[in-house]
């Protein structure tokens, strides 16, 4: 059941017998009711920053129907698109971090992570309906395994997250609830929730088209976040780019602890390879150019 209203679709899903089972209902509800009431909000900056090609309706709709393993979707339905997440996807991904205390040397609520992988995967299918990638047939590199429309929607996963970052409402509500207290804070969860997202979704029965790997496409995040933040002048550079040094820190302590420890892993060491593999001249650029140097890079 698709609900328009984030309170009316939290009651009727934690109201299913067939979801998911957390040992921490207030908290799972705190975590659902935080990511909806953000979205609701950062559209319009969410717009401006991705530099959107269509002025296009777009409404958030939430799912009740207790599928996890359909975390977001966008659909044109008449002359609107349709942006869904599951709330059983979100849940899926507190399960991961539920067992976390705390993170070590912080002082934010380790739900941040499950909250912002919610929001970056809502963003990735709102670059597809901004960008028009319904419209027009898949760009299809490397002999059809490399979608670039997708690469283009997991940029938009980072610039969700600066969204978030300059809408002040969206900033108060993270820092009452989970602590998030600065950009920084904000950035470093930015990055490992992503790693998050990914390890869940990769492990999903792959799809029947041939999406690029798992660490390749979250550096096409990390550097859609990168660069919007830059662009956007919330953080330094080197506020940037030690938050993504502290991110890969933090991602090995905490992940041992996570359901799907050996994956996240695998994951975080994967987008480190990656990262390295770019010439540290592209970083540089990204973080003084901004924006401009996306057109120039493979990414």
């Amino acid at each position: 059941m698709l609900h328009d209203n984030i309170d009316d679709a939290l009651n009727a899903y934690v109201g299913r017998s067939t979801r998911l089972k957390s040992q921490d209902d207030t908290r799972l509800r705190t975590v659902i009711f935080l990511t909806g009431t953000i979205l609701a909000h950062f559209a319009k900056n969410f717009k401006n920053m991705a530099k959107a090609t269509k002025d296009v309706t777009v409404v958030f709709a939430f799912s009740s129907a207790a599928e996890s393993n359909k975390p977001a979707t966008a659909d044109l339905v008449g002359q609107e698109y349709r942006v869904k997440i599951e709330l059983s996807f979100i849940h899926l991904i507190f399960r991961e971090v539920e067992e976390l205390k705390e993170i070590p040397s912080r002082d934010y609520d380790p739900s941040a992570l499950a909250i912002l992988a919610s929001i970056s995967a809502m963003a990735h299918e709102f670059t597809h309906a901004i960008f028009g990638h319904f419209e027009k047939q898949p760009t299809v590199l490397l002999n059809g395994v490399v979608y670039e429309e997708e690469f283009e929607a997991d940029r938009g996963g980072g610039i969700g997250i600066v969204s978030v970052l300059a809408d002040p409402f969206a900033s108060k509500l993270l820092e009452d609830y989970v602590k998030l207290k600065n950009p920084s804070d904000v950035l470093e969860v930015g990055f490992l929730s992503h790693w998050l997202l990914v390890t869940v979704v990769s492990l999903f029965p792959k799809p029947i088209l041939n999406y690029p790997d798992s660490s390749t496409r979250a550096l096409a995040y990390n550097m859609g976040l990168i660069s919007t933040t830059a662009l956007a002048e919330v953080a330094t550079s080197g506020d940037i780019m030690l938050s993504f040094v502290y991110a890969c820190h933090l991602g090995r302590k905490i992940g041992i602890d996570l359901l799907s420890a050996d994956r996240f892993l695998e994951i975080i060491l994967g987008v480190e390879a990656a990262q390295k593999d770019l010439n540290a001249k592209v970083i540089d650029d990204i973080v003084t150019r901004r924006a401009e140097t996306m057109v120039a890079t493979k990414f």
